[in-house]
């Protein structure tokens, strides 16, 4: 779809000649003395240190998270219920569950620009517009400089008319003349992307047939609707949409209205797209109507003397509801050794909480038995275990190389030795946050 603009076509005209820089001289380097080079390296030593402590908090975190993701998957295998979810049984409540049905939206979806537009039985829409804009490419050639042993980079800037999904301001262009011949408009007034989620996505059976007449269909949580993301279909546009003073007849509307083959700078294209309800897979724990997140509870004598079903359930329940406040602020109580580390700890706590949760709240956008809903939780905890290894042992080496800088610097008036003792340091950072590493796993 193409949008009409209130102007001319910007730029019209014969293809534009590239505009050559002046060129730009690579050897008049200034070179750092000694003692600046030395507080450059002092500044490194204390971000090196930083590094190095955050990365402990970073694996420590992380092996218990896996640790407990662990205890959390032998549990579910043992305790999970495959259920139909035609009907919603109060029993249920604080019980794992995995359930093969569909996602249902019954009311219609509607853009927030363009209110002709609306779709049904849609958990998702967007929109993605494009506009044609002149866009600046920049080439870089180096040559001879006017001395000898000098070499000169030259910048050469070309300009074409290319549609883009964001807006390209002219006016930072590089080149001064082109600012004013390559002129681009201002944005589109509807923007270039937006996204509409349906506020309660439901589910239920496959077939509506199954459903009991006294029971209404589930309410996917929060966690499990935003799973809903793969599937994206195009919407048909209607013949006519009008919406932020931006109108589309047909589909194709041109700047000038002069309708020519070509698009004209300041056009505007929109695509729409849509996530339709459809066969669905959930495990999570069971809330009523809704589900809540699984996640690991004390089970020893010590905290459950009853150790009934139904006790159980309501710290199952309990720990479902927790937000991720709640959570980080449960665990600062499990720090141990890493209390000294409190203010570092925190921050790693909080973001593993967002992204790191030992928790099964899972959604898939297709039928599967519970045998492959347990192998992709497995495969997703493992990638994200290992991810935030890696993680550690970066910041960890990063932050012990870092450390020796000032030594390095130090060292640079001999050449050879220099070398030698980069390339030791080197090694014995790579050596030490191994052992490191395998330290804090095993704490």
């Amino acid at each position: 779809l193409v949008a009409p603009r209130r102007h001319g076509r910007a730029g019209a005209g014969a293809p534009p000649a590239p505009h050559r820089a002046a060129p730009i001289s690579a050897l008049e380097q200034p070179q750092k003395s000694f003692t600046q080079e030395l507080k450059e390296s002092l500044v490194y030593w204390i971000v090196g240190l930083v590094l190095f402590v955050l990365a402990f908090p970073i694996l420590w975190i992380n092996e218990r998270n896996a640790a407990e993701m662990e205890a959390v998957l032998y549990h579910a295998r043992q305790e999970c219920l495959s259920l139909p979810p035609a009907t919603v049984d109060a029993e249920n409540d604080g019980a794992l569950v995995h359930m093969v049905g569909r996602t249902l939206v019954t009311a219609a979806l509607k853009d927030p620009d363009f209110a002709d537009l609306q779709v049904f039985d849609t958990v998702r829409l967007r929109r993605q517009v494009e506009m044609y804009q002149w866009v600046e490419t920049r080439q870089e050639r180096e040559k001879p400089g006017a001395r000898q042993g000098e070499t000169e980079t030259e910048q050469t800037f070309t300009y074409s008319k290319e549609w883009k999904s964001y807006w390209v301001d002219s006016d930072q262009f590089r080149d001064a003349t082109a600012q004013q011949v390559y002129k681009n408009p201002g944005a589109p007034a509807c923007g270039f992307e937006a996204e509409v989620e349906a506020p309660e996505v439901q589910f239920g059976p496959s077939d509506p047939g199954d459903t009991a007449d006294s029971a209404a269909p589930f309410r996917l949580s929060p966690g499990l609707a935003a799973q809903v993301t793969r599937g994206w279909a195009p919407v048909p546009a209607p013949h006519y949409l009008q919406g932020k003073g931006m109108a589309f007849v047909d589909g194709v509307c041109r700047a000038d209205q002069g309708g020519g083959a070509e698009p004209g700078v300041g056009d505007v294209r929109i695509k729409f797209e849509q996530i339709e309800c459809g066969p669905t897979t959930v495990m999570a724990l069971q809330d009523g109507r809704s589900f809540l997140p699984y996640r690991a509870v004390s089970r020893g004598v010590w905290c459950f003397p009853d150790r009934s079903a139904e006790n159980l359930r309501k710290h199952l329940l309990a720990a479902g509801r927790q937000t991720s406040d709640e959570l980080v602020e449960s665990k600062q109580q499990d720090l141990g050794s890493m209390s000294c580390l409190c203010f570092l700890s925190n921050f790693v706590e909080g973001a593993c909480a967002a992204v790191n949760t030992p928790q099964i709240e899972y959604l898939s956008q297709a039928h599967e038995d519970s045998a492959q809903v347990f192998r992709a939780i497995k495969a997703d905890s493992s990638m994200r275990k290992w991810l935030f290894r890696g993680v550690g042992w970066v910041v960890m080496y990063l932050g012990q190389y870092l450390t020796f800088s000032p030594l390095i610097t130090l060292l640079s008036v001999i050449p050879l030795l220099n070398k030698l003792v980069a390339a030791s340091i080197f090694l014995l950072c790579g050596v030490t946050t191994a052992l490191a590493s395998l330290c804090v796993a095993g704490v």
